[in-house]
């Protein structure tokens, strides 16, 4: 017994006795001999007065020092069995774990085998017979012939005997990382340097690079219900259907091209362990989870998915296992009780048990299931409120502030986590937070429920607790939403139809479309040069569908940053990226109810499309660095001067997004293509002008409507309002606007006809001066390029370039 002064005594219902002593520890007695526990062991103090069981089965020790110190030590027998050299085990370096049909548990060390039978160890080393100590790999076939993998062959051992293959039998190499046995019996056996070999009974057959798979560390192996054969290696992982191997690295999406460990989940998703994070797979694309996202650590050495359906990642280098259930991250390491932090192998066994393999020994682990509690503490606006029966209504605008906190014993403070939700915003939890706290502004009055929950490290979840908030509005705000209805009445009148001006067959085309878009509520591309009125034609579709009394929210992709793009769209998470410093919703949410335009599309970054297309396929959106889902209810109106379709076959633009946004196209005609409209935009655009300058003119001279008529108007509509924009700011009050009021690049037309005409010269001869001045003025406005001229003229570049050569134009 530790010490003769004893404190405290308590029997636990397995009848062990357990006896707090004064300056010995513990002592426990099971019947026939004495376990002591003291400092040294991770005691709080060696005085011990108290001693107390819980219903999940953990004793706590109350303790106290006379010199002071001490505090309260919680000790939980069913969590943790720690197995290290002391206790039996070959070397404290676990790299394998086997049960098999008895019970019996198997680990490969470096030094030998270990037989566990739950009271003692067996070692096997070379002086039993096995092929070499240092073991990788351990499999148990079907005729219970257990196989080892290790650094010098293959060991074969049907509990009598060991019989081992070498290179000397065919193996491919003689360092055996990892065993697979698939369904038709075959074995295969992963290399580190020569591939790998498949073993029928009767031979060897290898397959390397040779074959199309690497030859170098052959760290797992995984056979599909389909029949593929997966490979996990330091060249990423392979995959073989019987007759070719297909390659997948960090080109294809792999976080890293060092595969140590594969899985896959009974959804058919492949995962796998690498050198810089965990990869999931779903047979199309590739999702990275690292320490950013909660991962213990990202060399993930092992994975095993337990029949709960919860994942356990063992972490090489410092993380020790990390549980992921699709919705938190948790992590077990040595401040809960593991040996070492380094885990290089995970097994369940029979009766639920976790065994982990770690580099300071091997440790025998009951999930507990018990869940957590959590209590909201306060509600903070104008003033904290404790007694949550007493929170006040709050006006719309206010920011809340609600405290919670947990009551939980097994699992240390900073791994606590929470979720939150407000039942009548959100339709599921918000992604899982440290933090005790959560902050909120209510901009609708409402009657709302705010709902919290506890996650322990074992990935239970509390009941949730709940408060109950009323927000009344805001007298101020009142008022505002008034103003607000003027303005969007006013921008109705604004985008009305009679505002897309013309009356030619191309612009009553493109009115019937827009009446047809906007019942259809169908995402809508816009297509047309710049100029041609794309955002007119945009936001009247907006302003006269039944979205109008939502939000219509624009982003001009290629204006904004393009490593912003993609959280401006769909928000981000504090500790996203750098320079995230608080949670921040996306355009997609703001403009929940209305309408998205995105502009310039065309310039959205690839990475930015790839997120965009999943969310107009699924209708639901990822925050950056979080992955709850939200529901979307935004109409998409993207507008583009370039053709998306060559765009997509140079790979600037992906092609399944270009057939996602062209469900209602709409093209805009340049002006050159509906010369009949310029009358009426010239004189809807000269009223608008006087408008804005609070000036009269008295219209165009007529020589004026000539001149505009005869212009190609390479900036379009853009180009011919900045025109008469300027023509009647020279314009004198009240007179009519000249020719000479307008630009020279808009005058040099008509000098040129006028130069002709005076010359008399002949229709060829002037045909030839126009075509020259034609050619001179399209190749000035474009710099010289000539395939952006030949498009301003309407000609085909060769076309162009050979009428350019007959007129002796360089």
């Amino acid at each position: 017994m530790a010490n003769s002064n004893v404190n405290a005594i308590h029997r636990d219902p397995d009848g062990v006795m357990w006896f707090g002593t004064r300056g010995g520890g513990v002592s426990r007695y099971d019947g026939k001999g004495f376990v002591n526990f003291t400092q040294k062991d991770g005691l709080a103090n060696n005085f011990v007065f108290t001693i107390y069981r819980d219903l999940d089965g953990v004793i706590w020790f109350g303790t106290c020092s006379p010199s002071g110190g001490g505090g309260v030590s919680r000790y939980d027998e069913k969590g943790f069995a720690n197995f290290t050299p002391k206790d039996g085990l070959a070397d404290n370096q676990v790299y394998a774990i086997h049960q098999d049909p008895d019970g019996v548990m198997w680990f490969g060390t470096p030094r030998g085998i270990c037989r566990y039978d739950g009271k003692e160890f067996l070692n096997f080393t070379t002086k039993d017979g096995l092929v070499d100590n240092d073991v990788c790999a351990i499999h148990r076939d079907p005729d219970g012939v257990i196989w080892f993998g290790t650094w010098g062959g293959v060991s074969r051992y049907d509990g009598k005997e060991f019989l081992n293959f070498t290179t000397k039998d065919g193996l491919a190499d003689n360092n055996v990382l990892t065993i697979h046995q698939d369904p038709d019996g075959v074995m295969w056996f992963g290399t580190f340097g020569g591939g790998v070999s498949r073993y029928d009974g009767k031979q060897f057959l290898n397959f390397a690079a040779k074959d199309g798979l690497t030859r170098c560390a052959i760290r797992a192996i995984h056979r599909d219900p389909d029949g593929m054969m997966w490979f996990g290696t330091w060249e990423g992982a392979f995959r073989y259907d019987g007759k070719q191997f297909l390659n997948f690295t960090p080109k294809d999406g792999l976080p890293d091209n060092f595969v140590l460990a594969i899985h896959r989940d009974p959804d058919g998703v492949m995962w796998f362990g690498t050198e810089r994070g965990v990869s999931r797979y779903d047979g199309k694309q590739f999702s990275n989870f690292t320490t950013k996202d909660g991962l213990a650590g990202n060399f993930v050495h092992a994975i095993h998915r337990s029949p709960d359906g919860v994942l356990w990642l063992g972490t090489f280098g410092g993380g020790g296992v990390s549980l992921y259930d699709g919705i938190s991250w948790t992590s077990i390491d040595t401040r809960d009780g593991l040996p070492g932090n380094s885990v290089l192998s995970i097994l369940q066994d029979s009766d639920g048990y976790l065994w982990f393999g770690t580099d300071e020994g091997i440790t025998r682990y009951r999930r507990n299931t018990s869940p957590p509690s959590v209590r909201i503490v306060s509600v903070t606006a104008d003033q904290t409120y404790r007694n949550l029966d007493a929170v006040p209504a709050f006006t719309s605008g206010t920011r809340i502030t609600i405290e919670y906190d947990a009551i939980d014993f097994k699992t240390i403070p900073e791994k606590r986590q929470y979720r939150c939700r407000i039942k009548e915003i959100d339709s599921d939890w918000r992604r899982p937070m440290k933090a005790t706290s959560f902050d909120y502004t209510f901009d609708k009055p409402g009657a709302y429920t705010f709902m919290v929950q506890a996650i322990d490290r074992d990935l239970n979840y509390s009941e949730p607790a709940a408060v109950s908030l009323t927000i009344q509005p805001d007298p101020k705000l009142v008022s505002m939403q008034a103003e607000l209805n003027y303005l969007r009445r006013e921008a109705g009148e604004k985008y009305h139809f009679e505002n897309i001006i013309g009356r030619s067959a191309a612009i009553r085309q493109v009115r019937a479309l827009m009446e047809k878009a906007i019942d259809s509520g169908l995402i809508v591309l816009i297509t047309g040069e710049t100029g041609t009125g794309k955002e007119l034609v945009a936001k009247a579709i907006h302003h006269n569908s039944p979205r109008k009394n939502h939000p219509l929210l624009e982003l001009n992709c290629g204006a904004a940053p393009k490593e912003l793009i993609s959280s401006t769209l769909f928000g981000h998470r504090k500790g996203a990226f750098t320079g995230a410093h608080e949670d921040r919703i996306g355009l997609f949410e703001a403009a929940s109810g209305g309408t998205l335009l995105l502009d310039e599309i065309g310039d959205m970054p690839l990475d930015t499309q790839i997120h965009l297309l999943r969310v107009l396929e699924e209708r639901k959106l990822q925050r950056l660095g979080e992955h709850i889902s939200l529901d979307v209810d935004v109409r998409i109106i993207a507008m583009t001067n370039r053709d998306l379709m060559k765009e997509a076959a140079a790979g600037r633009f992906r092609e399944d997004l270009y057939y996602r946004l062209s469900v209602f196209p709409i093209h805009i005609p340049p002006l050159r293509e509906r010369h009949e409209d310029i009358p009426l935009l010239a004189k809807h655009l000269m009223e608008k002008a006087c408008n804005e300058q609070k000036k009269k003119v008295d219209g165009f001279a007529p020589e004026v409507m000539d001149l505009l008529i005869g212009h190609l108007w390479p900036g379009n509509v853009r180009e011919l309002k900045n025109s008469i924009d300027l023509a009647v700011a020279l314009a004198e009050e009240g007179k009519q606007v000249q020719t000479y009021h307008f630009p020279p690049q808009i005058t040099q037309g008509e000098s040129l006809i006028q130069e002709i005409l005076s010359e008399r010269i002949g229709l060829p001869a002037a045909m030839e001066r126009f075509q020259r001045r034609l050619i001179e003025n399209a190749l000035r406005e474009c710099n010289r390029n000539h395939t952006q001229a030949a498009k301003m003229l309407g000609l085909q570049r060769s076309n162009f370039i050979r009428l350019m050569r007959r007129l002796g134009i360089d």
